[in-house]
């Protein structure tokens, strides 16, 4: 278990990330983005 997120869409692994504080999620096979930034959800 490397990565625990994987993608809603294609279920590769999504690759994270930080920055500037903040983490960000993408599947680097279709391109789906997740933000766990402070959003209206």
């Amino acid at each position: 278990m490397d990565n625990p997120f994987v993608c809603p869409r294609c279920d590769h692994p999504i690759t994270t990330w930080q920055h500037d504080g903040e983490t960000y999620q993408r599947c680097l096979s279709c391109g789906f983005k997740n933000t766990t930034a402070d959003e209206t959800d």
